[in-house]
């Protein structure tokens, strides 16, 4: 039996018809190879077993009986009877010496590949250049062989790699590697345990990681019965993370009679928890999470700016954003992949905007990571943002459809509308019944006679709906979702509204100062900063790390021409939720290439929780505002300002 008929046997042992067309195409097979295929494979199954041809399918019968036997018989299966490819050969022998812990010879390795010795040593670079792919390095020395050298943690990620690699080649490699790698019932004990830990954490694992959390703890306990163990000079124990592995470890230990861990171990398994869970709250330090947010915040902006969301989306929208964005950067900066095969051309089709924003703007976040984003992380994000501009088209408008020729062209009209437009349809009736209709719940209103409603938006339509109503009912749907954010209007699928104080509640005359002289950057930070400290808001280390941040990470928050929106993390000195502002007599450069030279500089008072992030959303959708702009300008008072923006809140 050899690879393809093993893997032919596998997909047909899961109750799954197999394309002959896609099958023979897949391994460049022909129709006659494939019959002998199945010719061969019924020779070794039992006679009740049946591989049948028709209409272009390939199909099976095997008694329940018998599938145990066929199971163990493919199980049985070793590196003779199926045939490794060079890079299988590779990445099996690398496996056997990992989990080996003394030398290896060549002649071993042949013996056990069923393959000859010189074949072997031919093949010592490519391992050699595999394991460096890892951090590992192979030790050979005369008369004792082959050895791996290399830190625990990277030999058991090099195990894992392996293990996962399989999968993408052929199940039957992956059966043969895992074969090695765990027994069964081990298997077994550690899926049913790590389901139970998932449930009770909501830990929402996808498929993939499961399977290599699974992974992960198999080859925790093979290592760790051969003594090999990993050592942490620091690590935490504190949160669910910890918890979780704790219990997961612990449960697996009891049930497979195995000794006692220490607690190295478990925070192995909490790092690598951490790293296959999806990006959720609580998973960051505090202190690191607030560092990582002020970069979010810029980035979030200047994306949802360049996609023309920034008046349209929730505060709470944007909340989400901000937060699973500084995740993805704390977990990015510690080596661990955020996502796998996120990545799809028909994704950057279907979001050609959103994605080349994030292009336009990552080096934000590249600064903080301190290496490029990958195309995975890059998807992420745009999957972030592209959840946000979908969420703007969401419910269904409401909407009152007149028509003044009877319920039988009502009813061709909304089936005509259904098939264009996500609309709810109200209520249908004739222009007389109009004030005695449910019009106050409408959001627009569409009308085959001419009506003039000056509350609600009217489209006069054709009975047939032609091409040019359809037209103007897609610029009046784009206006309601407009009118929606901008009136507050939050959608049943969000939780509840974002709890934040206005603008204009965290701003006050004495936080504002018209006209300040500025020579540099540096100085206007100082001057806007100022304010916060003498009105009793923050201490003045807040107003150094405001500056410290600009020169770590360049101008983030220049990301609105002529405006500055400065902050820093709750605990670097902020006392309490507030804002101030400082008009530059002379505008000053902050080595923005697009948005200097900058007038008006914004300093906000952090505090513990997602509180002032609304606050910087509100200003975002202030400062964006043309016409609001051009009155700034023009005040000459603070309290001129402040009534300005409490207008347009």
């Amino acid at each position: 039996m050899n690879t393809r008929q093993a893997e032919l046997l596998f997909r047909l042992l899961a109750d799954k018809e197999i394309e002959m067309s896609e099958w023979m195409e897949h391994y460049r097979i022909s129709e006659r190879t494939l019959r002998n295929d199945i010719q061969t494979l019924e020779g070794l199954l039992s006679r009740e077993s049946r591989i049948f041809l028709r209409d272009g399918k390939i199909r099976a019968e095997f008694p329940e009986e018998s599938r145990k036997a066929i199971s163990e018989m493919i199980s049985s299966s070793d590196f003779y009877r199926y045939r490794l490819s060079n890079e299988e050969r590779i990445l099996v022998s690398c496996l056997m010496l990992l989990c080996s812990s003394t030398y290896r010879t060549a002649g071993d390795l042949a013996e056990i590949l069923s393959v000859s010795r010189n074949t072997v040593v031919n093949e010592i670079p490519q391992m050699k250049e595999w394991l460096g792919t890892h951090g590992l390095t192979l030790e050979s020395r005369n008369k004792f062989g082959l050895r791996v050298e290399g830190e625990e943690t990277a030999i058991r990620r090099a195990i894992s790699d392996i293990a996962s690699d399989g999968g993408e080649k052929s199940r039957m490699f992956s059966m043969l590697v895992r074969q090695m790698l765990y027994q069964k019932e081990v298997g077994r004990i550690v899926e049913r345990a790590v389901l139970t830990y998932e449930k009770a954490y909501q830990m929402e694992l996808s498929d993939a990681s499961f399977q290599k959390i699974v992974l992960d703890i198999l080859i925790l306990f093979k290592r760790v019965q051969e003594s090999h163990y990993v050592t942490y000079e620091e690590r935490w124990k504190e949160g669910w993370i910890w918890a979780a592995a704790e219990g997961i470890l612990e449960t697996v230990r009891r049930q497979a009679g195995m000794a006692e861990l220490p607690e190295d171990e478990v925070f192995y398994l909490a790092q690598s928890l951490k790293m296959r869970i999806p990006i959720q709250k609580g998973l960051l330090e505090k202190r690191e999470q607030d560092d990582l947010e002020m970069m979010a915040v810029s980035f979030a902006c200047s994306v949802c700016m360049d996609c023309e969301m920034e008046t349209q989306i929730s505060n709470e929208t944007l909340a989400y954003l901000v937060r699973h964005i500084a995740e993805m950067m704390g977990r990015s900066k510690e080596g661990e992949q955020i996502a796998e095969n996120l990545y799809q051309a028909k994704l950057e089709q279907v979001y050609p905007r959103i994605f080349q924003a994030v292009k336009n703007h990552r080096y934000l976040l590249e600064k903080v990571i301190a290496k490029p984003l990958s195309r995975d992380e890059t998807a992420y994000l745009v999957m972030n943002f592209a959840v946000a501009m979908e969420e703007l088209t969401m419910l269904p408008v409401k909407t009152l459809l007149v028509c003044s020729t009877g319920k039988y062209t009502a009813l061709l009209i909304k089936v005509k509308l259904k098939r264009h437009f996500n609309l709810n349809i109200i209520e249908s009736v004739p222009a007389h019944s109009v004030r005695e209709s449910r019009i106050h719940e409408a959001e627009l209103v569409l009308s085959t006679v001419p009506l003039e409603i000056a509350e609600k938006p009217v489209v006069r339509i054709s009975p047939l709906l032609e091409e040019k109503d359809i037209l103007q009912i897609h610029e009046q749907i784009e206006k309601v979702y407009r009118r929606r954010f901008e009136e507050g209007v939050k959608r049943e699928a969000r939780g509840s509204e974002l709890a934040a104080p206005s603008l204009t509640e965290l701003m006050s005359a004495t936080r504002i100062r018209l006209d300040a002289d500025a020579a540099t950057w540096e100085e206007a930070i100082r001057e806007a900063g100022d304010l916060l400290v003498q009105d009793g808001m923050a201490e003045p280390r807040y107003i150094d790390k405001m500056i410290q941040n600009i020169s770590r990470f360049g101008p983030y928050i220049v990301f609105v021409p002529g405006v500055a929106v400065a902050h820093a993390g709750w605990n670097d000195g902020s006392w309490n939720l507030a804002v101030s502002l400082v008009r530059l007599r002379t505008p000053v450069a902050f080595g923005h290439e697009k948005n200097d030279p900058v007038q008006w500089v914004f300093c906000v008072g952090t505090a513990e929780g997602n509180e002032h992030v609304a606050a910087l959303f509100q200003l975002m959708k202030i400062i964006t505002d043309n016409q609001i702009r051009q009155q700034m300008e023009d005040i000459q008072k603070p309290e001129e300002l402040l009534e300005l923006f409490r207008k347009n809140e």
